[in-house]
């Protein structure tokens, strides 16, 4: 009889180390692991890294905020892996390159240095000599020695025909963040012509929409609509609860979107004062952080959410299911921020602190099956729970067990 025991608990024993054996090689193989490659990632200054994701692409050429030396750095490139750096621009300022935008052949540079914050208008017809055109700076009371990557879409500079709008800090909590309302007709005397400052609040994000000025606050989780026919006067017409706290807000076409950090809601704004929710975009993830930004291109969307992309069709009301998705499977630090659409290809900078993994690109060709084609190394997964293994691993060592038992009895 203790002979019996003694073999049904060694035959456990063996069973336990096989299925953890098992469920190790599962696990490597789900998070698409290839050899040699992520452990051959050379780690860099992770804050000369850190600010790479500001970034634009115009033509063949690829512009990005260089944020050790404060300047912008222009480079040709067939993909990231063969960039040669062809010219540079250094604000008039010598300022912190915070955003980058193009439209058509201007270039507006957001910059910051100490108590202050502004755009600069660059002409790029020719790219390999940027031209200063003009420039508008604004006194804040929040001293910018430190900008987190994750907030860099809050400064985008909004524009509305000849006006633009650009977000400048308070204190939190101590004073209101404000936007300011630039005429940009001259664009070599950039004129600030009114401020928009929410009662009591901080600015969490805040988009322009034909005659309409957006703006979420974080205090009281609300979203403000402010009148801005009257580019001197702008009126705050209506304010409601979002119940949540959102963290952006963008446009596409005739709708809203507002993200948080585990679902994106989608408005149909036909009336502008009275957005309808439409569809509600919810994906849970084991990294419980917010999305950082949206893509739009037809009607797809693309939403990056720190390790994680996912494409969803917004014309499909009937489901809220990614259609495709990308995993990044980086150790240490690193989270998706800013992305591009041109041409098929989805650009995403990544804040992280590994060389050559400050910037994916994507095939987007097909939306139902994303293509990750740079860089190397990191592999597509479905992602599944650890405690879902954990789980599959305690069941399977119990059935075993017991059947174990029942043939020895036999």
């Amino acid at each position: 009889m203790g002979i019996m025991k003694r073999n049904i608990l060694k035959n456990t024993l063996i069973m336990i180390l096989l299925m953890t054996l098992l469920f190790a090689s599962i696990n490597n193989l789900s998070e698409g692991k290839i050899a040699n490659n992520d452990d051959e990632i050379n780690v860099n200054n992770p804050i000369a890294v850190f600010f790479n994701p500001v970034f634009a692409i115009k033509d063949n050429y690829y512009l990005y905020g260089d944020y050790s030396n404060r300047v912008l750095q222009i480079a040709e490139f067939v993909d990231p892996s063969n960039m040669t750096n062809v010219a540079a621009y250094p604000p008039q300022n010598s300022s912190f390159i915070i955003n980058l935008q193009i439209e058509d052949n201007l270039l507006y540079i957001v910059i910051c240095e100490d108590d202050e914050i502004g755009f600069e208008i660059v002409n790029i017809t020719n790219i390999l000599y940027p031209t200063y055109l003009g420039q508008y700076i604004a006194n804040t009371s929040r001293i910018y020695e430190y900008i987190d990557p994750q907030e860099a879409s809050r400064y985008e500079v909004q524009k509305q025909n000849d006006y633009c709008f650009l977000l400048a800090d308070g204190v939190y909590q101590v004073n209101n963040d404000t936007i300011r309302i630039v005429d940009c007709s001259d664009i070599e005397n950039l004129t600030e012509t009114a401020r928009y400052e929410p009662v009591n609040n901080n600015i969490q994000d805040f988009a322009v929409k034909n005659e309409y000025l957006y703006v979420l606050t974080n205090n009281e989780q609300e979203l403000e609509i402010v009148n801005i026919t009257d580019k001197s006067n702008p009126n705050k017409t209506i304010a409601w609860s979002t119940s949540e706290l959102f963290y952006g807000i963008e446009f596409y076409q005739d709708y809203m979107f507002m993200y948080s950090d585990l679902n994106i809601r989608m408005y149909n704004i036909l009336d502008p004062l009275s957005p309808v929710l439409v569809k509600t975009f919810s994906r849970f993830t084991d990294e419980h952080d917010r999305f950082n930004d949206l893509v739009f291109w037809e009607h797809y969307l693309a939403a990056m959410k720190r390790d994680f992309i996912f494409v969803y069709d917004i014309y499909d009301l009937s489901s809220n299911q990614s259609l495709s998705e990308f995993d990044c499977l980086d150790e240490g630090y690193g989270r998706f921020l800013v992305g591009l659409y041109n041409n098929d290809l989805l650009y995403v900078s990544r804040a992280t602190e590994f060389e050559d993994r400050s910037l994916f690109m994507f095939d987007v060709s097909d939306v139902t099956n994303i293509i990750k084609i740079y860089p190397e190394g990191v592999a597509n997964k479905i992602p599944m729970p650890s405690y879902a293994y954990i789980i599959c691993f305690l069941v399977s060592c119990v059935i075993i067990q017991r059947i174990i038992v029942r043939k020895s009895k036999k």
